[in-house]
């Protein structure tokens, strides 16, 4: 029998109206404020975030902008910060030149940016980077109590996301040093170390991943276990001091949070610091294929997940917050189809761990059938309810945590409905970034994805990764993590070879030939009339001259070409990182199209 239709609930619009009538959402009381450090207050100023934290809707890229990096944020928006004054972003640089000099750094003291500058990235940090790993407790941030490495880490991926590059990496080097100087004191461990070595080590461990240097994934590769190891020493302080274990499942008591007590800020933040790295640990496995070093069972289960973002951004007590579920008591709910609230970054938690569960389907078969995965997958969509206090506009999604968990969550449904070929050697050779090596791995499984049974759910699922972000012509600007990166190129590379059998079945039936090939149903018709809208509103933006990609498939005409040329040249563009792997990516994506194409033609 064949699978259902790719439900409605993958449009912007989002969860059905009769979920959302039925089911009342605590009340969240938070007072909006400035932010209370002038430095901080002066970078958010900068990037247009706005006057308070809790602004969710600040953009810092022109949404028509067509570059890759943050290097051409608005100049005016810049200059509208009046109050920002050298001499209050001057102490970034003079501490800069501190750790500098601490570390015997090459970098002289010329080559530093002025305070200004080094506060753009810091504020641009804040904007790209801290809506991925939200650890940071925004409100009382103060950069000269930051730990230096800690600081070099977040002031490198500001610097990469700016497309500064080499300034970059040399920051990223100077806090891999200083946090290694800390690491090898005496008497330093796994359980006892501080919070913030764990935070540099995933900042720069993620640095390196996804730089598209396979040095750096070598390096990540060395270091993820012993990343783990002190995130597991964290999670076990953590639980002997609160007893997370004897939490109730199905508690719906409402809590009282303090922002302003020391210790819950800690424990919250050493919370989101875990799921981060584990998170983190989910986008290797998913790019890579790489075992994950957190497994959804053990310890990982016993941790509460964050609290909602918009009471993590307070400055005053917070009431009337309803008690978060367990990492356990989430994925039961999950798999049972059962109501629960969690906070948007907790959904993203279950999103990462959904696809842990898909990997572990594949690896070890009995673990779970494709049906109790898909409807645990659409149960995480529509019964896992997200707890907010910001208004949501009409026709808006929030229920997401930064558009990667729902891309999470669309590329482990796909590997459920046959997706999963891609991870069939390519992944393997993606390790290596040599184009040749994974090309030629695409070219050996392609003959494996067929048109029978569930591959159309898999195919159509593809179409919504790779354009859903396309809205009447334009390119979506809402900024996205690694995830959409990472599902984009594998639903692309899907969807390709997918479109290329069907191609050539068509053809055959075209020609009348004498062996039988089943002509195109109805859902499959349906889906290749929406991928021909995307190429004529495609051909309505660029005419030959203005496309610097080359537009093969206008010689061609075949679909399976205009998708690769497209995402080559779109795909995840709404990644403000600066990532390196995007570009390796897009690269394999076009070659591949290339290919298609010269054999069209020829």
């Amino acid at each position: 029998m064949q699978p259902p239709p790719l439900p409605a609930l993958l449009s912007s619009s989002t969860v059905s109206s009769s979920t959302t009538a039925s089911t009342k959402k605590p009340k969240i009381k938070i007072k909006s404020r400035p932010h209370p450090n002038p430095d901080i207050r002066a970078a958010m100023a900068m990037t247009a975030l706005g006057a308070t934290w809790d602004d969710r809707q600040a953009q810092i890229v022109d949404e028509k902008s067509d570059v890759d990096d943050l290097s051409t944020t608005s100049n005016s928006t810049i200059e509208s910060s009046s109050s920002f004054s050298s001499s209050s972003s001057s102490f970034l640089r003079d501490i800069l030149c501190e750790a500098m000099l601490a570390s015997g750094t090459s970098l002289t003291e010329a080559e530093i940016p002025d305070g200004s500058t080094l506060t753009s990235y810091l504020a641009t940090y804040m904007v790209v980077h801290h809506p991925l790993y939200p650890f940071l407790h925004l409100p009382t941030f103060c950069p000269q109590s930051t730990p230096r490495p800690l600081l070099l880490s977040l002031l490198s991926l500001g610097a990469l996301a700016h497309g500064n590059r080499d300034l970059a990496s040399r920051l990223h080097v100077e806090s891999k040093v200083l946090a290694n100087a800390r690491i090898d004191t005496t008497g330093f461990t796994c359980r006892t170390a501080p919070l913030w070595v764990i935070q540099t080590m995933l900042l720069n461990t993620s640095f390196a991943a996804w730089a598209g240097d396979p040095r750096g994934l070598e390096f990540a590769c060395s270091v993820k276990s012993f990343l783990a190891n002190l995130a597991a020493g964290m999670a076990y302080e953590l639980t002997l001091r609160h007893h997370n274990h004897n939490h109730n499942n199905n508690n719906t008591e409402h809590a009282i949070i303090d922002s302003t007590d020391p210790t819950w800020l800690v424990h919250e933040s050493a919370r989101r610091t875990y799921f981060s790295v584990y998170i983190f640990f989910a986008q290797l496995t998913a790019c890579f294929n790489f075992s994950p070093e957190i497994a959804n069972t053990g310890q990982a289960n016993l941790m509460v997940l964050p609290c909602d973002e918009s009471a993590w951004s307070a400055t005053t007590t917070v009431r009337s917050i309803q008690q978060q579920p367990t990492l356990k008591a989430g994925l039961d709910a999950v798999f049972s189809g059962a109501d629960i609230y969690c906070s948007a970054f907790g959904k993203r938690v279950l999103a990462s761990a959904m696809l842990m569960e898909c990997w572990a389907g594949q690896v070890n078969r009995f673990r779970a059938q494709p049906e109790q995965l898909d409807a645990a997958l659409l149960s995480c969509w529509r019964s896992v309810h997200v707890l907010s206090a910001a208004p949501v506009a009409a026709g808006e999604d929030y229920s997401w945590e930064h558009h990667g968990g729902k891309a999470t969550w669309m590329l482990a449904r796909a590997r459920v409905y046959g997706l999963d070929v891609i991870t069939i050697g390519v992944e393997d050779a993606l390790r290596y970034h040599d184009a040749g090596e994974v090309l030629a791995c695409v070219r050996a499984v392609a003959p494996a994805v067929s048109r029978s049974g569930a591959t159309i759910v898999a195919a159509e699922t593809a179409f919504e990764v790779v354009f859903g972000n396309r809205h009447d012509g334009q390119i979506a600007s809402a900024t996205g993590g690694v995830e959409d990166v990472i599902a984009g190129w594998e639903c692309a590379m899907y969807l390709i070879m997918w479109l290329r059998r069907v191609e050539h079945d068509l053809a055959l039936v075209a020609g009348e030939a004498r062996i039988y090939v089943r002509a195109a149903d109805e859902r499959e018709l349906g889906l290749l009339q929406r991928i021909k809208i995307m190429q004529e509103l495609d051909d309505n933006d660029y005419d030959d001259h203005d496309n610097h990609n080359g537009i093969y498939h206008r010689t061609t005409g075949a679909l399976s070409v205009f998708v690769g040329i497209w995402w080559s040249r779109h795909g995840a563009k709404n990644v403000k990182a600066g990532w390196g792997i995007r570009s390796v990516l897009r690269d394999i994506v076009g070659t591949y199209a290339n290919e298609i194409n010269q054999e069209l033609v020829g």
